[in-house]
């Protein structure tokens, strides 16, 4: 019996390899399609069609040396969303192998960090895989880091961190 796609001529996300996510168009689930076309965004971006600059932030125009940057700009934000890209699939790897305390740890760590109010400098479960190991089995610490990927997906920004870029590019 042929195995059911997930989509039309795909078998699962061309980025991730997940199939738990739905498929959202060519060949990508949800989360790695938005990624896909917000980079093809970014490359049609030029300085002087003001059109073109769809999610860039426009208070920046006016900036004098604008032009000058702007290469770098374009690049910061393009290696930003292709690094999305590329924790999706390391997420996804992950999630299909051998799960560890230390795992469910970063996951903790990252919803932690999203969390309103939170203070970066406290690490509210930093030490705790040693825990994970010696409380859960294998299958429990999958089933738990699961979990958090969901919750993971929720909160996932997917959005350009224009602070970084221009820590990059000034």
């Amino acid at each position: 019996m042929k195995e059911k796609e997930w989509a039309k001529n795909w078998k699962s996300c061309r980025n991730c390899r997940s199939k738990r996510r739905e498929h959202a168009g060519r060949g990508y689930c949800c989360a790695c399609y938005k990624l896909v076309r917000k980079i093809e965004q970014v490359r049609t971006w030029e300085i002087s069609d003001p059109a073109s600059l769809k999610g860039f932030p426009r208070e920046v125009l006016s900036f004098t040396q604008i032009s000058s940057l702007f290469p770098c700009i374009k690049t910061a934000c393009i290696d930003q969303l292709e690094r999305h890209l590329e924790v999706l699939q390391m997420i996804e790897n992950k999630s299909n192998r051998a799960v560890g305390g230390i795992d469910v740890e970063y996951q903790l760590e990252w919803i932690a960090r999203k969390l309103p109010g939170r203070r970066r400098r406290i690490s509210l479960y930093h030490g705790i895989a040693d825990y994970i190991d010696g409380n859960f089995s294998s299958d429990q610490q999958r089933i738990i880091y699961n979990l958090l990927n969901r919750i993971r997906d929720r909160l996932r920004t997917r959005a350009i961190d224009w602070n970084a870029v221009w820590k990059r590019c000034l």
